[in-house]
């Protein structure tokens, strides 16, 4: 039974049954065959193009000019409509003309009579779009053979209506897939795409603060991100068998852009609308060779990086395949720390590098050729000896059977039933991830193998799919086959039809650790499955609960490296058994590496980063972003340098290993920084940045990071109140300071004992460490012998930047 509730035109009554009559007064609640009978003021009522809860809107036609509108209608009687009415005339005129929004012509207010009732209305009268029809329709049309540039002129129209919102400081606030109409063109309209979006219904419109937080899955950025996945849906299912490796390519970005846009955390989004519809467009133009799995004269040719200014692109999701194999660095031996048979969570704060390093070591980045190999036999060898092979899947690019709730309506009926569809979700894109990076590498003559010994992999696949083929099955023909069940499980059209298959097992990664075993070029090695982003951010908590047994009931053959925000995801099932860290997993936390190492070797760490990225870009230089920035005379006191002056807010911020030091292993975000600071001024000093904009800069910069705190939903204003109360405490403790002692700088908080925290404390506890205002910084013992728990406040909220 649908729980959509429809409000009765007549009276404040509602009803979920659309065909039936209003519990409280007793009139129907479909009235559409009375309203096409009305004429409301000089306009004839049509047909009928849908209804909210509220009202109806209808397509009406001016009986002298006979020019087409669409008009909604809402029964006065309910409270605040005049408001509302109002408020989206307003929001509309504001917003108008654009191409992306639908345009408003006028209100009135009038007085109709139904079933003998006279009702007082409001009609809101807006253009008519022809030959449209809601981007819901369009998903949901398996015919509609959607090309890649149909899909980037919808999503990027849509984009595109929010810039124009967003510019006038307003959040639309209800952009599901019914307020976004998709207009065919007509040929001779003389223009390049065959679709346009139509961005409707801004009576939810609000104004845009800034500090003021998005709403959960109502917020403009989490419906685009919905929008870019299902859409990416649509058009693999419309073109099931004929779908190209640039396709899988454009595909991919798309879905990298859309974990992006969804990220809760707006530093780490850092995209405005207009932003995202150029990297949406972007895609369309950077996929054409099969931008993942290139031929091997592909990758010789993308022997540079993708971008050109070298502190540019901080955020790994964004970069190309061969840009993590050129800019991975790991003075720190994170590789090496993570090197143990059970699996193993990658932690830390955002911007320290977990996705980098997951992305390093699967095998798709350690098989791009380096400059000195010429020949695939070259990449052959040097793969030959290594000591795994790693295949990635990102979490965040595989949400949308979430998104359309499927398994909420199978646990509602059979929680087993549930748990059995995440589990083969999230199994059959590693069986995908497998199956087609297998392929890619024996194709490119990657690795040393016969084409017999592929086949206990495809025997495998086979079992797991439960499909019997006529014939012996090849591999492609079993990429196709779990392509299409992946695809299946994303759009269940009907959740009381799903069967589960044996990828649902919790042993599919043991057996496919073993078929690509019984290979003799991989006998010897480590089977690696990597895992980003295994967020509760991400997905729900269901499905991680229902999952976790394939990742901690394993066999010790095979090696899980697993990703994930703040102290790492739920760590139980759904049957309440609950993993610990020294059991049956481990925990490695980059944020700790990070502040438990000496600041010379992190400083080292630091500059090999940056100088990869000079190097590959081949624009500036270490050496040049040095004295562009100088050094601070102070850097080693800085504590006493901030107390000697009578106003502790004209300590400047400037120099290189200064900047470098507000480092708390969120090294994304100060590449970022600097990249504000040096603008692309290389080869010019005569530009270079003053001590006095280097601090201005700096100041701004660390009071954004901020506020964005503020812009997280649910838990932002908290998280934000936080750490302006503790950056403003140790700001006191130092400025209090006896400077005969040394100046007093604190960073490090640690919590005695070892109680577990409530439940709210625990939900803020995990919301401070997984938006990196404090850094887990292991654990130790108190004077008095007791546990503690070390955490670190992010240098960067502390008003004094203490260190």
């Amino acid at each position: 039974m649908s729980t959509k509730e429809y409000g009765c035109f007549f009276c404040n009554g509602k009803s979920t049954i659309y065909s039936g009559n209003c519990p409280d007064c007793g009139k129907p609640i479909d009235i559409s065959k009375e309203l096409l009978k009305l004429k409301i003021d000089d306009l004839n009522i049509l047909e009928i193009i849908g209804r909210g809860f509220y009202g109806w809107t209808v397509k009406v036609e001016d009986e002298d000019l006979y020019q087409p509108f669409s008009m909604k209608i809402i029964p006065c009687h309910y409270s605040g409509v005049d408001a509302l009415g109002d408020r989206e005339a307003r929001a509309l005129v504001t917003c108008s003309p654009h191409r992306n929004i639908a345009r408003f012509w006028r209100q009135i207010h009038e007085s109709i009579s139904l079933y003998g009732q006279k009702v007082e209305v409001l009609c809101l009268i807006f253009e008519y779009i022809a030959n449209a029809r809601p981007l819901s329709q369009v998903i949901a049309d398996s015919e509609l053979k959607l090309m890649r540039s149909d899909v980037v002129s919808i999503l990027a129209g849509i984009a595109f209506g929010l810039s124009r919102m967003h510019s006038r400081d307003l959040w639309h606030h209800d952009l599901h897939d019914d307020n976004v109409l998709v207009r065919t063109i007509e040929p001779d309209e003389n223009l390049n795409e065959h679709y346009e979006a139509k961005l409707i219904d801004f009576g939810s419109a609000k104004p845009l603060r800034p500090g003021e937080p998005e709403k959960g899955e109502r917020g403009d950025y989490s419906y685009l991100a919905k929008h870019i996945l299902e859409l990416v849906l649509s058009f693999e299912i419309g073109n099931e068998g004929l779908i190209t490796p640039a396709d899988r390519s454009f595909s991919n970005r798309l879905r990298r852009i859309a974990q992006r846009v969804d990220d809760k955390n707006v530093s780490r989004r850092n995209m405005k609308p207009e932003d995202i519809a150029r990297e949406i467009q972007k895609a369309l133009e950077e996929c054409s060779t099969g931008y993942n799995f290139p031929s091997f004269d592909e990758m010789k040719k993308q022997s540079r990086i993708s971008f050109d200014e070298p502190l540019a692109n901080t955020n790994a999701l964004n970069l190309a395949p061969q840009d993590i194999a050129l800019l991975f660095r790991d003075s720190l031996g994170w590789e090496a720390r993570i090197k143990k048979s059970e699996p193993v969570f990658v932690l830390g704060p955002r911007g320290c590098g977990k996705t980098m390093l997951l992305r390093y070591l699967s095998i798709e980045s350690q098989a791009r050729p380096l400059k000195e190999e010429n020949t695939s036999e070259e990449v052959a060898k040097r793969l030959q000896n290594m000591q795994h092979v790693g295949f990635l899947v990102s979490v965040g690019q595989m949400r949308t059977p979430f998104l359309r709730s499927a398994y909420k309506k199978l646990q509602t009926k059979d929680s087993s039933l549930a748990d059995e569809f995440c589990r083969e979700f999230f199994n059959a894109q590693f069986a995908y991830e497998v199956l087609r990076t297998m392929v890619w590498l024996y194709a490119e003559k990657l690795i040393i193998i016969h084409e017999d010994e592929l086949k206990p992999l495809c025997s495998a696949t086979e079992d797991l799919i439960g499909i019997e083929f006529v014939g012996k099955a090849n591999l492609e023909i079993l990429i196709e086959a779990i392509d299409r069940r992946v695809r299946e499980l994303s759009s269940l059209s009907n959740p009381d039809a799903y069967m589960p298959t044996n990828l649902s097992r919790d042993d599919v990664l043991l057996s496919l650790s073993r078929a690509i075993k019984s290979c003799t070029w991989a006998r010897s090695k480590e089977i690696w499955f990597l895992l980003d982003d295994y967020s509760v951010t991400m997905i729900p908590a269901l499905a991680i609960c229902a999952y976790n047994p394939v990742l901690f009931r394993l066999s010790s053959e095979v090696k899980l490296k697993i990703s994930s925000e703040g102290d790492g995801p739920i760590l139980e099932d759904n049957l309440g058994r609950k993993y610990k860290e020294g059991r049956e997993l481990s925990k490695v936390n980059l944020g700790e590496v990070y502040f438990q190492t000496k600041e010379e070797e992190g400083l080292h760490f630091f500059e090999q980063i940056l100088e990869a990225r000079f190097n590959e870009t081949g624009r500036g230089s270490l050496v040049e972003l040095k004295k562009m920035l100088g050094e601070h005379p102070n850097e080693e006191g800085f504590g006493e340098y901030i107390c000697s002056h009578t106003r502790p807010g004209d300590a400047r911020f400037h120099g290189f290993g200064l900047l470098c030091r507000l480092c708390s292993g969120d090294v994304s975000f100060i590449i970022e920084l600097l990249n504000s600071i040096s603008q692309g001024r290389w080869g010019d000093k005569l530009k270079y940045p003053t001590e006095k904009e280097q601090d201005d800069i700096t100041k701004r910069f660390a009071q954004r990071q901020l506020a964005d705190l503020k812009s997280i939903s649910e838990q932002g204003p908290k998280l934000y109140d936080f750490a302006e109360c503790l950056g403003n405490l140790l700001k006191k403790y130092l400025l209090a300071s006896d400077l005969s002692k040394g100046a007093d700088e604190r960073l490090r908080i640690e919590i005695e004992g070892s109680g577990e925290l409530s439940i709210s404390a625990k939900t803020i506890h995990d919301a401070l460490l997984r938006h990196s205002v404090l850094i887990a910084g292991g654990s130790g013992k108190s004077k008095e012998g007791l546990p503690t728990r070390k955490l670190y406040f992010r240098r960067l909220f502390a008003p004094c930047f203490p260190f």
